[in-house]
């Protein structure tokens, strides 16, 4: 299961998933992270060739164009709604994202269809 901790200090740690739907563990992750740093839209694709294939996530659209990072060697993550956020909550976001990409990856499960 994907999932975050506070560990009193404002330190923010993913966990790994484990067994579960991966759709549904990310946008568990997504909804959370989308309440805690106030942003519209995140959601995680994984790249198949020049397209993006759509894993999971949550938020509403905002029809603007989101902030891409590569979280994996073929797995990104897209932001929505970032303009307001301050730089030190956003390199926070994008730690949390990147942390969680780069383990769904290590997982192999990153391309996992829901049963």
């Amino acid at each position: 299961m994907i999932s975050t901790s506070d560990a009193g200090n404002g330190a923010v740690t993913p966990r790994p998933p484990d067994a579960g739907d991966v759709p549904a563990e990310l946008e568990r992750l997504c909804r959370w992270a989308c309440a805690r740093f106030g942003v519209k839209k995140i959601y995680f694709a994984r790249a198949l060739g020049r397209r993006m294939h759509y894993l999971g996530g949550f938020g509403e659209e905002t029809y603007l164009p989101p902030e891409a990072m590569r979280v994996g060697p073929d797995l990104w993550a897209f932001i929505e709604g970032t303009e307001d956020l301050p730089p030190e909550e956003r390199r926070t976001l994008r730690h949390l994202l990147e942390t969680a990409g780069r383990r769904l990856a290590a997982s192999g499960r990153e391309g996992e269809e829901p049963q």
